[in-house]
């Protein structure tokens, strides 16, 4: 009986380390070859190939941070991506592109104050 206990809690322990193992793959690519933008406290990558947009949250500071894009070389605002959940945590976007060209920045959320933004990227869409 504990032969069979230890057996189902090694199986169980090998799928949580494959699970993390994998989620940290994906946080690895999501850092190679893309167009980036930052702030403080947050960054956004955009890849052309497969139109994903990455927005991090780098900083524990109580704000949430967010991605905003337009298609096209110019932008005085456009459409907002939120990572809420926190700092160290990454959420990624599936975008279908509008134009050849795509043009975001990344900024910090501040309620009662400006949003602390990073410069405008332009990138191939």
């Amino acid at each position: 009986m504990r032969r069979r206990e230890s057996a189902v809690r090694r199986a169980g322990l090998a799928a949580v380390v494959l699970l993390l193992v994998m989620a940290m793959t994906s946080v690895a690519e999501a850092t190679h070859g893309g167009v980036t933008a930052t702030t403080t406290g947050g960054k956004a990558v955009w890849y052309s190939s497969p139109n994903y947009m990455y927005v991090y949250d780098t900083r524990a500071d109580g704000y949430s941070v967010y991605a905003e894009y337009c298609w096209g070389t110019s932008c005085s605002s456009g459409t907002r991506l939120y990572n809420r959940s926190g700092n160290g945590t990454v959420k990624r976007f599936t975008l279908y592109p509008a134009s050849s060209d795509i043009t975001f920045r990344v900024c910090r959320e501040r309620p009662f104050q400006s949003d602390d933004c990073g410069s405008w990227t332009t990138a191939d869409a």
